[in-house]
């Protein structure tokens, strides 16, 4: 499952001849954006900060009327599902937002945290401790 951030964005504008100017600016930032989101690819240790990245994209771009907008930044953060796990997600037909790939995510891949997270929360305990 190997989609280019770019082909999905040209597709969206070329279906949608009555974007407005603001709308395709907004989607041009998250294309931007989306450039930057890691590829999950189904190992344990990278699943949490795969999901915070994407949480924090959906935070800026996914709290939208815009259904074209909407429908863009879910086809991105699907298209950085790759290899196992793009498998798996193509699979799921039922999956139809954020939040249901999140929790199957979980479910299959989520019996480790990664490493980045641990020292994140280990940081924030020490500092508060002190």
């Amino acid at each position: 499952m190997s989609i280019k951030i770019d082909n999905l964005a040209n597709s969206l504008q070329n279906l949608s001849l009555t974007i407005r100017n603001e709308d395709m600016a907004t989607i041009s930032a998250a294309k931007e954006i989306a450039h930057t989101l890691r590829n999950f690819s189904g190992r344990c240790e990278h699943l949490e900060s795969f999901i915070n990245s994407v949480d924090k994209f959906l935070d800026r771009y996914g709290r939208t009327t815009d259904n074209t907008l909407s429908e863009f930044v879910f086809a991105v953060i699907c298209s950085k599902i790759v290899d196992e796990a793009g498998d798996f997600i193509l699979c799921r037909p039922d999956l139809g937002t954020w939040p249901e790939v999140r929790k199957a995510l979980r479910e299959k891949y989520g019996n480790k945290i990664d490493r980045h997270v641990l020292q994140q929360r280990f940081t924030f305990l020490s500092r508060n401790r002190n």
